[in-house]
């Protein structure tokens, strides 16, 4: 018999990278053969300025999301109540809250954690860690790599599953043949949040030596979080590299896709980061990834194999490892096909299905 799970997800809009693997599961053929699905939305937000921030309007949303909520468990009567929590910030305690009282009704939960941050939010706090062991006892924890475990040991139920599933994502390249660029372009492709790093990728470009100015371009993908953040990396560009840079706001579909397609490397400089969905869209194109050593990031790109890996705000790193990437274009197709070459092993569509749908019928079974 088939077991009854209510997700209770984010689902775009906003569009990040917790919503987008929501999205994912709510359209997965695999998925809602394997189980019986019901699907509530949980995002108070609707635009991506709107995240983190606390607002009349968006209470009254959080306390319609939570009847929401409710009904769904009393109608659809679940089995497992599969739950996205947000690990900090109002949203947590929104996302809490919903839980807490599912709990109460009998609900047997798992929550899976897109983000990290519990362990910096509890370690010197007794008061907080009690909260988090409240909220998380007698709860199953899926996570995005094993790596990102030791974020939740203080307050997680000892007595509970704790599974990691990797995330995966959709082939959108499958090997075509990319045409040759005269410069080497490289590509962000993330929102324009100052945790993402782009005022790193911007000093990057500036400490390059005037001699590279015509033998590359950048170009930004992102939507902008804030209109002062995006001004002062505008304002922060040297002159002389100005023609080399370009901000294209976000890119959806084909556009994105051909985006992915026309360029040669891939940069992430995040200082906040779990297990971001841009690297492996990126590994998918066959792109070597610039990243940092921030979450799972170096449990996805192996140093000088899928690409380089700097501590993050360091952009002198970046802007060697900028230049490195110019001069040598031979290692450029050397770290993209390998990055091709693990995406296809671990980090597909197929592969992040059979994983999740693995631990629900685990946790389902042991719960």
């Amino acid at each position: 018999m088939q077991s009854r799970i209510l997700f209770l997800v984010q689902l775009p809009p906003p569009v990040h990278g917790a919503s987008m693997v929501n999205e994912s599961i709510q359209q997965s053929e695999a998925i809602n053969r394997a189980f019986s699905c019901e699907f509530v939305n949980i995002s108070p937000a609707n635009d991506l300025k709107d995240l983190g921030k606390l607002s009349f309007a968006k209470v009254l949303s959080s306390s319609a999301i939570l009847i929401r909520c409710i009904k769904a468990y009393f109608r659809f009567k679940p089995s497992l109540v599969y739950l996205t929590l947000s690990p900090h910030g109002a949203a947590f305690w929104k996302d809490a809250l919903i839980l807490q009282i599912l709990k109460l009704f009998g609900a047997r939960a798992v929550v899976h954690l897109h983000g990290k941050g519990i362990h910096k939010i509890v370690v010197n706090s007794r008061f907080k860690q009690h909260v988090y062991k409240t909220v998380f006892r007698k709860v199953s924890v899926i996570h995005l790599s094993e790596s990102l475990f030791s974020d939740i040991y203080l307050v997680k139920d000892p007595d509970m599953p704790l599974i990691a599933v990797n995330n995966g994502i959709a082939d959108h390249f499958r090997n075509e043949q990319r045409e040759p660029n005269e410069k080497v372009n490289f590509l962000y492709l993330s929102n324009l949040v100052p945790t993402k790093g782009a005022d790193t990728l911007i000093k990057a470009i500036n400490g390059l030596p005037i001699e590279y100015a015509d033998k590359f371009k950048v170009d930004f993908v992102g939507k902008i979080s804030s209109d002062s953040f995006f001004c002062q990396l505008q304002k922060d560009l040297n002159s002389t590299f100005s023609n080399a840079v370009s901000f294209k706001g976000p890119l959806y579909s084909d556009d994105k896709t051909n985006m992915l397609k026309q360029s040669d490397v891939f940069v992430l400089p995040s200082r906040n980061e779990c297990f971001p969905l841009s690297i492996l869209e990126a590994m998918s194109f066959a792109l070597p990834v610039l990243s940092t050593f921030e979450g799972a990031i170096p449990d996805i790109v192996t140093d000088d194999v899928d690409g380089f890996l700097f501590e993050a705000n360091d952009h002198i790193q970046l802007s060697k490892l900028i230049r490195l990437y110019i001069d040598n274009r031979e290692k450029i197709t050397q770290h993209g096909d390998s990055a091709r070459a693990k995406y296809l092993e671990k980090f597909t569509k197929e592969s992040f299905e059979n994983n999740l749908i693995t631990a629900l019928r685990t946790i389902a079974n042991e719960t």
